[in-house]
């Protein structure tokens, strides 16, 4: 993922430095340098925005922005005149169609993105779950394993949650299921802490002591190494 967001930012000062060249020397408009460079920027600028719901990826379209860019100035550079001048030129206006065209698609990509991410899909599950339990009067409580707080951080991220939802607790270690849930030692001990048993167990500890309409738990194997068969 780091490439996929790092490689794209070196292009772009790459190109940004051979555009503000040329510009220097008079032979490229600066308009085209400066829109280019505010696309660039920009797109760099969304793209970090965005990355907490995920990373968008170059397109193809800036993949073919970018190699027309890179003729476009290799031509430039070069000491042309007449007809490959114009070449030059017109390859360079092709370039800044693409890439203002791109731009727009990246700035969809991104609302699109951000509308449907898990990070997203996440907080909009937990909002109704807190409307449904403001609505009906009641409260949950969750014991967490495998999530290891991550379950309780989503359900407290919704504003006005204190008045749903009671606490969690994270029980990692296997002991503490029983110690602080009130799992039965002697089903860890049959079943191993990787069971639909001991996950419904760890939920009725945690509706029972955290005084809650529901419980709701989470357990499993993270791996890498497997845990109880799992």
């Amino acid at each position: 993922d780091f490439g996929k967001i790092a490689d794209p930012i070196a292009d772009k000062a790459l190109i940004g430095a051979a555009l503000i060249g040329l510009s220097v020397l008079d032979e490229l408009p600066w308009w085209v340098t400066v829109l280019v460079l505010v696309r660039e920027v920009g797109v760099t600028a969304l793209r970090l925005v965005v990355i907490r719901h995920g990373v968008m990826p170059a397109s193809r379209g800036g993949k073919v922005k970018t190699m027309l860019q890179s003729v476009a100035i290799g031509l430039l550079v070069l000491p042309t005149t007449g007809w490959l001048e114009d070449v030059a030129l017109l390859v360079m206006a092709a370039a800044v169609v693409v890439a203002v065209v791109t731009g727009v698609d990246y700035v969809l990509r991104a609302l699109r993105l951000r509308r449907t991410s898990a990070r997203t899909t996440a907080r909009d599950e937990a909002r109704r779950l807190h409307e449904l339990l403001l609505a009906r009067g009641e409260t949950l409580a969750v014991a967490e394993s495998l999530t290891g707080g991550a379950l309780a951080a989503a359900l407290v991220a919704v504003p006005g949650v204190s008045a749903t939802f009671r606490g969690g607790v994270v029980a990692y270690a296997t002991d503490l299921k029983a110690a602080l849930l009130g799992v039965d030692a002697g089903l860890l001990a049959d079943r191993g802490p990787v069971d639909a048993l001991v996950a419904a167990a760890m939920a009725a500890g945690a509706r029972t002591r955290l005084g809650a309409t529901y419980g709701v738990a989470t357990t499993g194997v993270a791996g890498p190494d497997p845990q109880a068969g799992h």
